[in-house]
């Protein structure tokens, strides 16, 4: 069996290295481009990938150990920083949706990490957390588990057999979710749950079909589940579906998306006050998701043990909210503001609660002059995160651009992030753009979602 660079070096010879292989390739792009087509997995001048990111199961266990490591610290500096979810709440200054499901309910909240996908930067060799992200309503896992099926099933009907051995891991993302209900169904002594996946359309992204995998696979595990839409569900003294009981809900969408989308999570919330259901994830993950909770955790540091302290130095991009103070920043105490000023390349700035870059400015990205204006702003708003910039090593993938109809291999600037089930590595997504140099990897920026596959040495 190759290592990860000769199985590398193999699959994309065969991909590119002939006429051939070039049109198979193109044909592979089209055809996942129309199977991916139900929801976004790339921006619509982002690259198609034509085979899945490697990594060394050695990268992949690191990212696993760090990633369940990162959760227990941020729980525990939750913990220290508020004595109750609403003080929580109100200490990272989080704006409750118009119904919420938030609940200081030890039970409602068991579960709070166990759905979790960390967003990493290599850079230089080294891995770095730049957000810890802590919910249901995660992007990653359904495209993933798209990904891989349609790259295993390539790898098997082009009959690639130095690709069919054991030491390539696929991890199962839908599996190992459908494991955490049916565990969590266990803890909470309901032998046969009744579990209904939430989703926030009719048709396409966000629907029955959308989810039907998902639905599928637990059914498989021999749970009673089906698609619902918070309007179809209802409540008197326990919340029901179409008559039926709900036991547990798996939340696809964010509760502060739920007004805005028009979906009426009253029942919900009622069955979250009682108790008499429980939603996986708890609403509670929006919060411990906060970039102020990273902050806390860079800026506390030397107070950890000294084993927390080496990791949090090693993994966790130094994070701090933005504000005119002092701040050790590499062994001496300097001023946030001027620090920030003075090393603009250095840096940059990220609302507490953003998602998919969006309130992201990075200095190098920028002039002066609009660096400047983002720094005020981000003052004046209190509720913003100065975080060190951290450029993401390359990697070489080969895909197909629709503009120009070709196949290629390309030098790609790219984020992992480790998809964290049940406090097991379930799934590497992998952002990745059309270039080497991008400074923020999204699909709003160009890019696109792929899969890591670990291959043993």
């Amino acid at each position: 069996m190759p290592g990860t660079n000769t199985l590398q070096t193999c699959w994309d010879e065969h991909l590119l290295g002939t006429p051939t292989g070039r049109r198979l390739s193109i044909d592979l792009a089209e055809r996942l481009d129309a199977g991916m087509s139900i929801g976004p997995y790339r921006h619509p001048e982002g690259p198609v990938p034509i085979r899945p990111v490697l990594i060394t199961s050695e990268r992949g266990r690191e990212l696993e150990e760090a990633s369940i490591r990162l959760l227990d610290l941020v729980d525990r500096t939750c913990r220290a920083h508020a004595s109750s979810v609403a003080e929580l709440a109100d200490r990272v200054g989080y704006i409750r949706p118009t119904v919420s499901l938030l609940s200081d309910n030890p039970a409602q909240n068991c579960a709070v990490l166990g759905m979790a996908r960390p967003d990493v930067v290599i850079s230089g060799g080294a891995p770095k957390f730049v957000e810890c992200n802590i919910d249901s309503a995660i992007a990653g896992p359904e495209q993933i588990a798209s990904l891989n099926g349609f790259f295993r099933d390539t790898v098997r009907s082009t009959g690639w057999e130095w690709l069919d051995d054991e030491r390539v891991g696929i991890p199962d993302s839908l599996r190992a979710r459908s494991q955490l209900v049916v565990d969590s169904a266990k803890a909470r002594g309901v032998d046969r749950p009744e579990v209904r996946v939430l989703g926030w359309s009719a048709e396409g992204f966000g629907s029955e079909r959308y989810f039907s995998d998902v639905i599928s696979d637990l059914a498989g595990r021999g749970v009673s589940c089906e698609f619902a839409l918070p309007g179809d569900l209802d409540f008197s003294t326990f919340l029901t579906h179409q008559g039926r009981r709900v036991d547990f809900v798996l939340r696809m969408f964010t509760t502060g998306d739920a007004a805005e989308d028009g979906l009426d999570l009253t029942p919900l919330a009622l069955s979250t006050e009682t108790d008499t259901a429980l939603t996986l994830s708890p609403e509670l993950g929006t919060l411990y998701t906060s970039k102020r909770i990273l902050a806390w955790l860079s800026e506390s540091a030397d107070e950890l043990s000294s084993a927390d302290r080496e990791f949090v130095d090693t993994y966790l991009a130094w994070t701090r909210v933005v504000s005119d103070t002092e701040v050790t920043w590499k062994g001496d105490r300097v001023g946030l503001l001027k620090l920030l000023r003075t090393n603009r390349h250095g840096f940059l700035l990220k609302p507490f609660d953003q998602r998919g870059g969006a309130g992201c400015v990075v200095g190098r990205d920028v002039e002066e002059s609009e660096w400047e204006e983002a720094l005020e702003s981000a003052v004046a708003n209190g509720r913003y995160v100065a975080q060190e910039f951290w450029p993401p090593d390359p990697i070489n993938v080969p895909v197909f651009h629709h503009a120009d109809g070709e196949v290629r291999s390309i030098s790609a600037a790219a984020v992992f992030s480790p998809i964290i089930f049940g406090r097991r590595l379930s799934g590497v997504l992998v952002r990745h753009t059309n270039v080497s140099t991008t400074s923020v990897v999204n699909g709003v920026r160009g890019g696109v979602m792929n899969t890591a596959w670990t291959v043993s040495s």
